[in-house]
């Protein structure tokens, strides 16, 4: 039998790689004869940069740059061998870098994805690729614009502060102190295309609250981000509200779009172009991925699904290993996946969800009784 592991990183707990040598060994603890190559996956957010560094080769450039609540930070972006640059939001502005106790998006910042796209600029990278994922954010992106040099002033004149809880102060944009050339920069954005940046489907009702917002901030923060999108429509000339992509990492979509002419870009078509997926998949009998939680979002083109969905096409069988299910996961059986098989075995706290040696241990038990299925039922994988 031929498995291909395709798993997603377990977000805030294990990378895709780890989880893709966990799924292996416990595979062969019970298959010993099956044949099996592993691609870990990413979207958006975590791991892009090293999975285009992977697939294309590159290394890693080390900077200084602020996080979401504007402390100083040593990050990276990817440089890659064809002199393009890969930034991952999610190395500056990303959930992962907050504290718990610390996580709120009235105040959290996008500027040091904007610190990250200076530096790759400052390397003579024409083309850039930023991956919108996994964000503490919801401030439109303005964070990143302000670290490029744009500046957003109140009624008073005076130039708001930090945060999306700011924004509806914003009366005036103002580009004329760029600190850097745009006009010759390309910027891809990998993201997921069904967020959009205002309304009930918005990326404040949908994800602030997983970024550490109350009921009622999500309130006062989507108040915040319907007024900034008037002034950021007057800015650019037109509705950016319901635009594809524009609510990924918080708005940051709508701010890449909007102040550096970025192209927004489904995040996983353009993971598979660069991993050349379909070879794998057409050289395979059954893939096994896996996320952190599965739940109807991951069906809005987060990697898991999106694997096995593309694996449909070769009409192959598909089994995601998770840390959680949701209430709502049900939909993810009409977007591929063909069975789901949770690490969890009884109620456990976040904490302990999230403590890495426990999570590997689940994941290697939840492996082995899919390969004990499997090798008992060999149906599964045909």
């Amino acid at each position: 039998m031929r498995i291909l592991i395709a798993p997603a990183p377990y977000k805030e707990c294990l990378d895709a790689r780890t989880v893709a040598e966990i799924i292996e060994f416990g595979i062969t603890q019970v298959l010993p004869d099956v044949q099996i190559q592993k691609l870990p996956l990413c979207d958006g957010g975590t791991g892009i940069v090293e999975r285009f560094i992977e697939a294309k080769g590159g290394n890693k450039v080390r900077c200084r740059v602020h996080d979401s609540l504007m402390n100083e930070i040593e990050s990276y972006f990817g440089l890659l061998n064809d002199g393009s640059a890969v930034i991952e939001s999610a190395k500056a502005a990303g959930l992962a870098l907050v504290p718990r106790d610390k996580r709120n998006p009235l105040v959290t910042s996008t500027y040091g994805v904007g610190d990250l796209i200076r530096e790759a600029i400052k390397h003579g990278c024409r083309n850039i690729l930023v991956g919108c994922g996994d964000s503490a954010t919801n401030d439109g992106g303005v964070g990143m614009a302000k670290s490029l040099g744009f500046r957003f002033y109140d009624s008073f004149g005076e130039e708001i502060g930090e945060g999306g809880g700011e924004l509806y102060k914003l009366a005036r944009i103002d580009s004329t102190g760029l600190s850097v050339d745009l006009k010759n920069v390309q910027i891809t954005v990998a993201c997921n295309l069904t967020s959009i940046l205002c309304g009930e489907s918005g990326t404040t009702r949908r994800y602030a609250k997983q970024k550490g917002a109350t009921p009622e901030m999500i309130e006062h923060l989507s108040k915040c981000m319907e007024h900034y999108a008037d002034i950021l429509g007057e800015y650019v000339g037109w509705d950016i509200r319901y635009m594809p992509g524009t609510g990924a990492a918080g708005g940051l979509g709508a701010g890449l779009l909007a102040y550096t002419g970025a192209k927004l870009r489904y995040s996983m078509e353009l993971v598979c172009e660069a991993l050349n997926v379909e070879s794998y998949l057409k050289e395979t009998e059954l893939v096994i991925t896996g996320e952190g939680m599965v739940d109807a979002s991951s069906a809005t083109g987060k990697a898991a699904c999106a694997i096995c969905l593309l694996a449909k096409k070769y009409n192959l069988p598909t089994v995601a290993i998770v840390g959680s299910i949701g209430d709502d996961a049900d939909i993810v059986y009409f977007h591929g996946m063909d069975m789901i098989e949770c690490c969890m075995k009884q109620p456990t706290s976040i904490t302990e969800a999230l403590e890495i040696d426990s999570a590997k241990i689940r994941l290697l038990d939840a492996t082995i009784r899919v390969a004990r299925s499997i090798k008992r039922y060999p149906m599964i994988s045909a």
